[in-house]
């Protein structure tokens, strides 16, 4: 099968871990998957939007290169769903290099609230330190 798209997609483990805790249904794990594959496509969005999803920057992160990606169905019982990815800079080199630059899944969660608060800003940090730690020089 050939590569499609302009980015690798991958997810860390603890977010994979998260996603089973969340949808213990694998059809519904499928389909927060199906959805957030589409960011294959990053580097072809118009504005904030890949294909027909919608996605933003962390206000809260400026520069971080963190985003929240918007999945508004119900997926197994969840609704307001958010796909926190990183889209690491250029200037960071990988360990093990790849054809096409890679998009990291920190996690996804339902988002209960308006605005981010500061314990999961944080946590977003932690998990993009933890990525530039394992995964780059």
């Amino acid at each position: 099968m050939s590569l499609t798209g302009t980015h690798h997609v991958r997810a860390l483990k603890s977010a994979l871990k998260k996603a089973k805790h969340l949808w213990p249904a694998t059809g519904a794990r499928m389909e927060v998957r199906r959805q957030t594959l589409k960011l294959r496509f990053w580097g072809v969005r118009s504005g904030g939007v890949v294909l027909d999803l919608d996605c933003e920057s962390i206000k809260s992160m400026p520069g971080s290169g963190v985003y929240e990606l918007r999945l508004d169905d119900e997926i197994g019982g969840h609704r307001n769903i958010r796909v926190i990815f990183f889209d690491p800079p250029d200037d960071w080199v990988p360990l093990r290099p790849s054809p096409l630059p890679v998009i990291w899944i920190l996690e996804a969660i339902p988002k209960k609230r308006n605005a981010w608060v500061k314990f999961d800003i944080d946590r977003f940090h932690a998990l993009r330190a933890t990525v530039k730690e394992r995964l780059y020089q």
